[in-house]
């Protein structure tokens, strides 16, 4: 007993709407992605393991939920590089954009626990952190 694959996507449909927002896109894309894109190629291409976090919740009936279980303030970028081992990068549009609350708080709790966290807005910026940590 079941249903098929065609009636299961049919039931999705029916109770979860199509993944919108009202929220309008800016010309020529987000800048901060394009920051986040390019610190993660030349961090690859230095050899330092990175990669993009995703931590967004869902849209469920035309409202954003979170995942209650998600980090709050969990920042743009994870890697893991020698000798320092994990590392985390927040970036920013410009050095005028202050940490949201919850982004102040996980970079707190990163220092408390002797973790790497770095707010940038450019790999040039990066790039001195990661010299002084003799990456």
């Amino acid at each position: 007993m079941g249903i098929s694959r065609d009636e299961y996507r049919e039931l999705l449909d029916k109770h979860q709407p199509p993944y919108t927002s009202k929220k309008k896109l800016r010309p020529g894309g987000n800048p901060e992605s394009k920051r986040v894109k390019h610190i993660l190629e030349m961090l690859l291409a230095k050899g330092i393991k990175a990669g993009k976090t995703k931590t967004m919740g869902v849209l469920r009936k035309g409202v954003f939920c979170y995942d209650k279980f998600l980090f709050r303030g969990f920042p743009d970028i994870t890697g893991f590089a020698d000798p320092v081992g994990i590392f985390f990068i927040e970036v920013k549009n410009s050095p005028k954009d202050k940490l949201r609350p919850a982004q102040e708080h996980f970079r707190v709790e990163c220092y408390k626990y002797k973790i790497k966290h770095i707010t940038a807005c450019s790999w040039e910026e990066v790039e001195i952190k990661m010299k002084e940590w003799e990456v």
